[in-house]
């Protein structure tokens, strides 16, 4: 295989070392059978894997050496999978078999000859190389680049909270919400939760027009995974209490967090455990239009006593998430990428945060999945009908 990785990248392609791992190849009536295998590095994850990525690529490097209906030389992707299954762990033959232009047929199985996975079509589409070339796309300067800005709200008449609009604040935390009316004067009604509110209505009382819950942790907290999974539950249990009584469906629930979001550069995250609420809430929203309001709000003192009054400007505008910032509401607006403008960098990377707080998050993922064994190498020397037996 030598100089085989420098010909695909004269060709557009561009592996890194993980994934150059292609040995050596063997045919068998148009079948071709690729030996592969991982480096010691990245060896030591694949038992995190069923099917370690860099090594079902690399497998498929090998349709450069068979003939499965396109012209040498071109820059192919994989478009689609059709029948994909995966039978057990432990990769160690692959068998890879022409099912038309384009299209390959993928077979994996252990040393011992026991199936793996196996992939009824695989179909690969050519692109044109000069797409990945750098250039104004790679920065988005021709506009192909689309970032969210934070723009300030502007005012508008007519304000559902400021023209008399009936309000209620829900929820254990609910005294956080009253602190912002007392310090704003809007005059509200308390209930300790949605069940509560539920049955007011059944005893008389009219629908408000709005309903607030303070929803997330403060931003000091000593588990950052176990707030974020606690915060996101109670924002579940909050969404889907608010949206089984039908009698709400002309409110709107206004979610309050601090902290969240970063509302433009400079603007850290704090609060990082409150971004599952608005992850969350974000999809019930894109479910239920016109039912949620995610509000995030700093700690300055100014976002206090205005945050009433800009929230009422943006349920008056129906938008649908917000952040105060010194006073100020901010939306988020989709733009085209400036020319010559590039992404930025997050403002602080997290590990800065947690020494800011004098804290350390450890790093552990948010889902963890069960080991699972690793893929071997094909046999070295293995070839003809041993190299994969039938199934």
């Amino acid at each position: 295989m030598e100089g085989f990785y420098e010909g695909l990248a004269q060709a557009g392609y561009g592996y890194g070392p993980v994934f150059q791992r292609l040995e050596a190849v063997c045919r068998l009536d148009g079948d071709v059978y690729p030996e592969v295998a991982l480096p010691d590095s990245a060896a030591q994850e694949a038992g995190r894997f069923g099917l370690h990525p860099a090594l079902l690529d690399a497998a498929l490097h090998a349709m450069e050496m068979g003939d499965f209906g396109g012209e040498s030389g071109r820059v192919t992707l994989p478009f689609s999978f059709t029948g994909v299954s995966l039978h057990a762990v432990g990769a160690g033959r692959v068998r890879l078999r022409p099912r038309g232009k384009d299209t390959v047929e993928l077979l994996v199985t252990d040393a011992t000859g026991v199936l793996v996975a196996f992939v009824e079509s695989l179909v690969v589409r050519e692109v044109a190389a000069e797409r990945f070339a750098s250039g104004p796309r790679s920065t988005g300067g021709d506009g192909t680049l689309f970032r969210a800005d934070w723009d300030v709200l502007a005012a508008r008449g007519g304000d559902r909270t400021e023209a008399g609009a009936s309000t209620a604040v829900d929820g254990a935390d609910r005294a956080r919400v009253a602190e912002l009316f007392a310090a704003s004067g809007v005059e509200h009604a308390e209930y300790t939760g949605v069940d509560a509110l539920v049955t007011a209505l059944d005893e008389g009382a009219e629908v408000p027009d709005v309903v607030w819950a303070w929803c997330g942790a403060d931003a000091e907290v000593d588990d950052l995974a176990d707030a974020a999974r606690k915060a996101a539950h109670r924002a579940l249990a909050l969404a889907q209490s608010w949206l089984a009584e039908d009698r709400f469906d002309g409110a709107r629930l206004v979610v309050v967090t601090r902290d969240a979001v970063a509302a433009g550069p400079g603007d850290g995250v704090a609060g990082l455990s409150n971004a599952a609420v608005w992850g969350l809430v974000r999809s019930a929203a894109t479910e239920n239009p016109g039912r949620f309001l995610l509000v995030d709000l700093d700690c300055h003192a100014e976002s206090a006593t205005a945050a009433a009054g800009v929230v009422a400007t943006a349920l008056a505008a129906g938008e649908h998430e917000m952040a105060v910032r010194t006073g100020h509401g901010l939306v988020p607006r989709l733009t085209r990428n400036a020319s010559g403008r590039v992404l930025e960098a997050p403002a602080r990377h997290l590990g800065v945060e947690a020494r800011h707080h004098g804290r350390r998050h450890p790093g552990q993922p948010l889902a963890a999945a069960r080991p699972r064994g690793g893929g071997a190498a094909c046999p070295p020397g293995t070839s003809g009908s041993r190299c994969v037996p039938p199934v």
